[in-house]
């Protein structure tokens, strides 16, 4: 699976592409997400889910170029050869 990731979150990866393989193909998009901030570590986590398991305000997802809703996360369903492609909220003025 690849992971995209955009401004700040590529900041705190030192890079723009990540690829995981996931231990099962029964993958919820969240876990998969929570998957990459394990790799990540924890200043990722935090930017990503904040203090709970709930994405942070204003992170957007998509998959394969489809914007996932933040009620869809833990439902939908991912598998190889994803591209996931998360954004942090935008900033500036």
């Amino acid at each position: 699976m690849t992971f995209l990731l955009f401004s700040s979150l590529r900041e705190i990866a030192g890079k723009s592409r990540i690829i995981i393989e996931l231990p099962s193909s029964d993958v919820s998009l969240i876990e998969a997400i929570e998957e990459l901030a394990e790799t990540l570590g924890e200043v990722f986590r935090r930017r990503v889910f904040g203090d709970e398991l709930e994405l942070s305000d204003g992170i957007e997802i998509a998959v394969n170029e489809v914007r996932i809703s933040r009620n869809e996360v833990r439902r939908y369903k991912v598998k190889s050869g994803d591209v996931i492609a998360i954004f942090p909220p935008a900033s500036g003025g």
